[in-house]
């Protein structure tokens, strides 16, 4: 058995038959998760003029927790430098990696920006791809950190391309398959802007020449991902 396994249940019965009752093993990585925005509202309670449903947090920690990580949720951080300073600190002391979702893009970012450089160091903000432009990623004084954007759909397409690359070398697991890329028509003619990787949904079928075809959900973007 090599380095970058998870362990199943079959592989830890073949290790027990063997008379090893203990291994060494990467431990369980922890994950410190939260939202920022004053529009945002835990699900479950009635929304008041402007809100939003804090979405992002909901879909992040089920698929951290359906990849085994040990999740600290620490909820919604009000648009407050303050709160905002402590979210990262706190995240910081307990956690592995900090993944926050929002206050990233053009317009609102510069307090996000400035804490994050006072507490740690950030490597890159912004990527030439849409939907994810504003992405930032980095450094604090103990753990990584990942800015999602506050779209749903950019936070979920930043996640699974940038995101999980990341927790998987962190785990030390490589043996793993990123999301898998599919040769297909499209129906439509669409544009592209040139100098970016784009992104978009669209639903797939098998046409009469039983050849894989899609169908975009909009006739902007040339790159398909099946998330």
């Amino acid at each position: 058995m090599t380095i970058g396994n998870k362990l199943s249940a079959t592989q830890i019965s073949l290790i027990a038959s063997l008379g090893v009752s203990e291994i060494e093993v990467f431990r369980q990585l922890k994950v410190a998760i939260f939202s920022t925005g004053d529009e945002l509202q835990t699900i479950g309670q009635p929304l008041a003029a402007g809100q939003i449903y804090d979405t992002n947090r909901l879909a992040i920690r089920l698929i951290l927790e359906k990849m085994n990580f040990q999740v600290i949720d620490l909820a919604i951080i009000a648009d407050d430098p303050d709160k905002l300073y402590q979210a990262f600190e706190q995240a910081d002391q307990q956690a592995d990696l900090v993944i926050s979702s929002g206050s990233v893009s053009v317009g609102e970012a510069y307090c996000t920006k400035q804490i994050l450089n006072e507490i740690g160091s950030i490597n890159f903000w912004h990527l030439a791809i849409k939907p994810g432009k504003p992405f930032a990623f980095g450094k604090l004084e103990s753990a990584w950190f990942c800015s999602l954007p506050g779209n749903a759909v950019s936070a979920i397409v930043t996640f699974y391309q940038l995101v999980q690359p990341i927790i998987n070398h962190l785990s030390a697991f490589s043996q793993w398959q990123s999301t898998p890329y599919l040769k297909a028509r499209t129906t439509n003619l669409i544009k592209t802007s040139p100098g970016r990787l784009e992104f978009q949904r669209g639903v797939a079928r098998v046409n009469s020449q039983a050849e894989l075809e899609v169908t975009p959900c909009t006739a902007r973007f040339t790159h398909f991902e099946f998330l």
